[in-house]
């Protein structure tokens, strides 16, 4: 069987070039909630599961209490609300103290844990994204606290669908004279919301969900 000279040339071509920039910025795997597909998502057993897996970081999802403690939930992310399924049905987890929360169990049988709980089991293992569901600014500040009481700050990232929010770390940063931490835009799979530079800061990263690049492929592509 022969094969046209063309296609072949550009398979070598891409495959080189990705060795290139493979060795210039290494990838990096990170367990999306957890190892979800081994435990309970976003649970302290899905976390050890990541470390046990040896992958090189952990995402998780955070929401403020009524009482602004950070918890690890998905919740709703449209509309802008930090619901959660329990065995008695859902509820807003930022309109629930964190006592009342933790008597509760979810539909999965676990209990919700605290963004403190989870960084305890990942202190000097694993790198920490941080995804930003809850929209509100003061997330930030009551996240950052606990990260510095555990010093944790080389070890944390940040993400967000809220880009806005960029602007808030970067300021509470400066403010704590911390060094400055790493922040990547998220962008939703039918509507990117690519961040406008005009009115933001630079990120270090433009998240964007797969499924967008593959219903609108060139589309995508011009606008990253």
């Amino acid at each position: 069987m022969t094969f046209p000279k063309f296609p072949l040339l550009l398979c070598l071509f891409l495959g080189i070039s990705s060795t290139i920039f493979a060795k210039e910025r290494p990838l990096k795997l990170e367990a999306h909630r957890g190892a979800g597909h081994l435990a309970p998502e976003n649970t302290l057993e899905a976390f050890r599961k990541a470390i046990e897996i040896g992958v090189d970081g952990i995402e998780t999802d955070v929401w403020l209490t009524s009482d602004k403690v950070p918890v690890l939930i998905h919740g709703m992310l449209e509309p802008f609300a930090g619901y959660a399924e329990f065995k008695f049905g859902y509820a807003n987890v930022s309109t629930q103290t964190l006592d009342t929360l933790k008597r509760w169990r979810l539909r999965n049988g676990q209990k919700i844990i605290t963004l403190a709980e989870a960084l305890d089991v990942c202190k000097g293992k694993i790198d920490v994204n941080i995804e930003l569901k809850d929209f509100r600014e003061e997330v930030v500040e009551r996240i950052l606290d606990i990260v510095e009481e555990k010093g944790m700050l080389e070890q944390v990232s940040f993400s967000s669908f809220h880009h806005y929010l960029r602007k808030k770390l970067t300021d509470e940063t400066e403010r704590r004279n911390i060094p400055p931490m790493s922040f990547g835009y998220l962008s939703h799979a039918y509507n990117p919301k690519f961040p406008n530079y005009r009115h933001t800061q630079p990120g270090d990263s433009i998240n964007f969900d797969i499924r967008y690049l593959q219903q609108y492929r060139r589309a995508s592509l011009t606008q990253i």
